[in-house]
């Protein structure tokens, strides 16, 4: 179903007047120019063969962008000529002057054919800011900074509400910087980290701050900027540029200034933040503060734990804890200990830290310390040891997501032991989660423990579908009796044809509008960004998310699709999502098999995995180095290709679908032959590695349902 309704229709305005967008493109730029000369064909297009006379304008846009696709850039040039051409002082001249514009700015060293092709483009109001943008990259192509720099300030001003507001802030100040105008370009760099220091592009405009100082010849006022860079991106790839210019400043009579020991604080976060573990540890070690002490310590501990250096962050914390440490900070002092303890094996020091946890007042980290220690006991055969913490739980620490854990593990040890009726009994008093896991396994309880129990079971397994009828659990109990629930795909949600709401207020606002104009141009990223911006203008009622899914899906951005949908399923809760069908996107199928070119893995099942594995974002970095949609190590990917002779790659490569899809399948593909196609396990050994599922197979229940709910490790 489209889910742009009518288009093309009459153009709507987003707020600047046409007048005052030809005055930002003609005035300040064109020395005499009419409004008439700006909606004029641009210049190389008249002379184009015309299209067939039966090619709609539509249809000659849609052919044009399938050349694009198609790798045959020349032919699409020529038929996007062929549209202008065919239907001059339109908006079909002017959608394909911006494409060709976009092109040219591309594929060319000189701006001034992208300049006239984007003056062609004006008339197209639901994109001028977008048009205005680029004609700013045409000028700055050019070498016309000073007139680039005024259309990128047009953007702001005309357009306060644009997604393009950041990118045209910090290239107006880079444009007035290539223009010599230093001081204004400084001030301008200077107001973008003020107002986006957290915008990727920030570094940059602290570097280009102190180069502009530096050219002033006032290496003074660089200062700033560069201990701003000393300390956020202390590794970052312009930390050798950061150094150059702090040479250049001392070569000037200007030192840098000591940092401070909040300061050494704050670069040893971003080298944490940047996962560079060893890095961060040492420069927590040189914070020489004692009211900074207990933070870095902590930090330092978490950071040993990324590099698995158990033995040292049990030193660290044994030395802070006998130290007097800061009373806020020991609860999760002892807490870390109890987990580098727990990793070490080394259960004689656990009962000590719960004995120490247990005599501090209101201590929430008693419980999660609690819980981990009696999974290690029950992981080492000690199940009465495990059996005594949970029941302490239960005891101690009211209602919460861990007291149900814990309950549950008693439940399981139940189930597990052949004691079904006493683990029906302690699933049956769990039961208010939303998953529907509690109700599934009471059922399944029940069913086991004799043929006199089959309804209730049946009446549990209904339950856990009236709880969560978009749950995994749900599906469980459905394959085991299917009367228990509907099928949920079919249930006449948005993505199963439901009426639109087409009055909606999502489809008169702008951005919205925007999307729908470059979803036509076949700028299917630039329409994404658009959504992506009404995701957070409008609330999370069923309609404008369920709306914005599938509008994402259309562009063709499962990633934020999929994410959208989270979001207002999150709200809806168990029973109240609808359209499941949206939760599993058929585009991503479609990318599966565009792109794997796996035996045995077919594209619903990589699919899956992707959508588990990083929730189809092809950005997606784990802690551990994992990369892109399908979260493949480099090593794993290397191992792969060179098993499968696929071409050599970059690590930078697995983020591009392509090469991570191709190579994420064909490792699916090579675990599913190991365990002899059976699904289950080789998806377990794609998330935990097969050597961990071998043991499994060889320890754990071996009914699927059964065997999933055994696996040790809550992320596989």
């Amino acid at each position: 179903m489209n889910l742009f309704p009518g288009y093309p229709n009459p153009r709507m305005r987003r707020g600047a007047a046409a007048c005052l967008l030809a005055l930002a493109l003609c005035v300040p730029i064109v020395s005499s120019c009419s409004l008439n000369s700006l909606y004029a064909p641009a210049h190389g297009l008249s002379d184009a063969a015309p299209v067939a006379q039966d090619c709609q304008p539509q249809d000659c846009l849609e052919r044009a962008l399938a050349l694009m696709r198609e790798g045959r850039p020349d032919e699409a040039a020529a038929g996007l000529q062929a549209l202008a051409a065919s239907y001059p002082d339109s908006d079909w001249s002017a959608r394909a002057s911006y494409l060709l514009g976009l092109a040219a700015l591309d594929n060319t060293s000189s701006g001034a054919e992208a300049i006239t092709l984007f003056t062609g483009a004006a008339r197209l109001s639901a994109v001028e800011d977008r048009v205005l943008f680029n004609l700013a990259r045409a000028y700055a192509a050019d070498g016309r900074f000073e007139d680039a720099a005024a259309l990128y300030d047009a953007v702001s001003s005309l357009h306060p509400d644009s997604v393009l507001v950041k990118p045209a802030a910090f290239n107006r100040a880079e444009s007035l910087y290539n223009a010599g105008d230093y001081e204004s370009a400084r001030s301008a760099f200077d107001a973008f980290n003020s107002a986006y220091s957290g915008d990727a592009r920030a570094r940059k405009a602290l570097i280009a701050s102190a180069r502009s100082s530096i050219s002033l010849g006032q290496p003074q006022q660089a200062v700033p900027p560069l201990q701003r860079l000393r300390i956020r991106y202390p590794s970052d790839a312009n930390s050798d540029e950061t150094g150059a210019l702090i040479s250049v400043i001392s070569g000037l009579g200007v030192e840098m200034p000591e940092m401070t020991q909040r300061e050494r604080l704050e670069r040893a976060n971003a080298f944490f933040a940047g996962q560079q573990w060893t890095k961060a540890i040492d420069a927590y070690t040189a914070v020489d503060s004692p009211d900074l002490r207990p933070t870095c310590v902590l930090k330092t501990v978490e950071a040993m734990h990324q590099l698995r250096h158990y033995a040292d962050s049990e030193t660290v914390l044994n030395r802070y804890l006998h130290s007097a440490p800061e009373p806020s900070t020991k609860p999760a002092a002892l807490r870390m200990l109890a987990f580098s303890l727990i990793r070490q094996d080394k259960g004689d020091g656990l009962i000590s830290v719960l004995n120490s946890l247990r005599k501090l007042p209101e201590c929430p980290e008693l419980t999660s310390t609690l819980l981990a220690v009696a999974r290690f006991y029950e992981d080492k055969g000690e199940q009465k040891a495990a059996l005594g913490l949970y029941n302490e739980i239960l005891r101690t620490s009211g209602k919460s997501g861990l007291v149900r854990e814990a309950a549950w593990s008693i439940g399981w040890r139940n189930y597990t032991d052949g004691r079904f009726g006493e683990a029906a009994r302690v699933f049956s008093m769990n039961c208010d989660d939303d998953s529907g896991r509690c109700l599934y396994w009471s059922g399944r309880a029940y069913e086991r423990d004799g043929s006199s129990n089959i309804a209730i079971a049946a009446a549990y397994y209904r339950k856990a579908c009236a709880k969560a009828d978009a749950s995994y659990y749900c599906r469980l109990a459905a394959n085991r009796m299917p009367e228990a629930a509907t099928d949920p795909v079919q249930d006449g949600s948005i993505g199963d044809g439901m009426e639109v709401r087409f009055n909606h207020a999502l489809f008169t606002d702008g951005h919205y509008i925007a999307a729908r104009e470059l979803s036509l141009m076949g700028l299917t990223d630039d329409a994404a960004s658009e959504l992506d911006r009404l995701t957070t203008d409008y609330p999370v009622d069923a309609d404008s998310a369920l709306i914005l899914t599938r509008l994402f899906y259309q562009t063709g951005d499962i990633y934020r699709g999929l994410r959208t949908w989270r979001r207002y399923a999150s709200g809806a809760g168990g029973s109240g999502v609808r359209a499941l069908s949206l939760a599993y996107p058929a585009q991503a199928v479609e990318l599966a098999a565009e792109h794997s070119d796996a035996q045995q893995a077919d594209p619903y099942l990589i699919a899956s995995v992707m959508r588990e594995e990083s929730a189809f974002n092809p950005d997606a970095l784990s802690r551990a180095g994992a990369m892109g949609m399908m979260q493949l190590m480099p090593s794993t990917a290397r191992f792969i290709a060179k098993r499968t002779g696929a071409p050599g790659f970059t690590d930078s490569e697995l983020l591009t679908r392509r090469t991570n899809i191709l190579l994420g399948s064909r490792y699916l593909d090579y675990l599913l032959g190991l365990f002899n196609g059976n699904v289950i396990y080789a998806v377990a050994a794609y998330n935990a590695g097969p050597g961990a599922v071998k043991d499994w197979t060889r320890r754990l229940p071996l009914e699927p349902d059964e065997f999933i709910e055994s696996i040790p490790y809550p992320e596989t």
